[in-house]
C-alpha cells in the first residue's frame, strides 16, 4: 500500500510541477492520448440516434468534442452520449 501511494503522491507532483511551469498544452495533450478510443472512428448513440464519429478533443468545460465523417464537431457533456459497443 506504501508503494502505491508513494506512486500517487509522484504523479500528483509530476502534474503539479508541470501545471506550475505552465505546461497546460503538454498536460492536456497527455490526457487526450489517455482517452480511450481517441481519434478512431466508431459509433456513438445520443437518445435514439446511432452515427459515426471520432473523439478529437476536450472542451475547457471538460465536454467531449465529437468529429463526424462531415468534418463537422460536437460537444458533448456527460452521460449525453454513449458508446455503442
Amino acid at each position: 500500500m506504501e508503494n502505491e501511494l508513494t506512486e500517487v503522491r509522484n504523479y500528483i507532483e509530476k502534474y503539479y510541477i508541470k501545471l506550475k511551469s505552465g505546461k497546460i498544452d503538454e498536460i492536456h495533450s497527455e490526457y487526450l492520448e489517455c482517452l480511450y478510443r481517441y481519434n478512431e472512428w466508431h459509433l456513438f448513440k445520443k437518445e435514439e440516434t446511432i452515427f459515426k464519429a471520432k473523439i478529437t478533443g476536450i472542451n475547457e468545460y471538460g465536454h467531449l468534442i465529437l468529429t463526424n465523417e462531415d468534418g463537422k464537431e460536437n460537444e458533448f457533456d456527460l452521460k449525453e452520449v454513449s458508446f455503442v459497443l
